[in-house]
C-alpha cells in the first residue's frame, strides 16, 4: 500500500495552519485570564481588609469567615488533612483553607499556620513543609537521616 506524500505534506500543512490560528486565539484568552485572575486577587484582598476593619470595629468576627483561634483552624487542617488522604505541603493547606473561608491570624498566615501545626501532637512532618495525620502518614527518612550506630 503506497501512500501519496503530497496529501500527507497537505494534511500536514493544514494542521500546522489550525495550530497557529488556535495559537492566535489562545494569546488574547492568556491576558484576559492574567487580568482576571489579578482582578480576583485584589478583590480578595480588598474583602480581607473589609473582614478586618467590620472585625475591630464590632468586637466580633464576620459571618463570611470563622474563627480565628488556633483550636478552630487546626480542627479544620485536620478535616482537609483526612478528606485529601494524603499529606500536604503547608501552602497548599493555607489556600485550601482560605478557599474554606477560615482565617489564620498574623502577619504571615501560612508561617503561622505551619507553627501551629507542628507543635500540634496530631500531626506529623512526612517531608520538609509536608505535615500529614499522625498514626496515619509516616515520615519519610533519607538515608542521610536514618540513624548510625554510635561509636563507642
Amino acid at each position: 500500500m503506497s501512500v501519496d506524500t503530497d496529501v500527507l505534506n497537505s494534511w500536514r500543512e493544514s494542521l500546522e495552519r489550525e495550530i497557529e490560528e488556535i495559537r492566535a486565539q489562545l494569546g488574547p484568552l492568556e491576558a484576559r485570564l492574567e487580568r482576571k485572575q489579578a482582578e480576583l486577587a485584589a478583590l480578595t484582598h480588598l474583602m480581607a481588609i473589609t473582614s478586618d476593619a467590620k472585625l475591630s470595629d464590632t468586637g466580633t468576627p464576620p459571618t463570611s469567615t470563622q474563627a480565628a483561634t488556633p483550636e478552630s483552624f487546626l480542627d479544620t487542617v485536620h478535616q482537609v488533612l483526612s478528606s485529601e488522604g494524603r499529606p500536604i505541603h503547608y501552602v497548599e493547606l493555607h489556600r485550601q483553607l482560605a478557599a474554606l473561608g477560615v482565617r489564620i491570624p498574623g502577619a504571615n498566615p501560612a508561617a503561622n499556620l505551619l507553627t501551629h501545626i507542628s507543635r500540634d501532637a496530631r500531626f506529623v512532618r512526612v517531608a520538609r513543609g509536608t505535615y500529614g495525620i499522625a498514626g496515619r502518614d509516616t515520615p519519610q527518612r533519607r538515608a542521610s537521616q536514618r540513624r548510625k550506630p554510635r561509636r563507642r
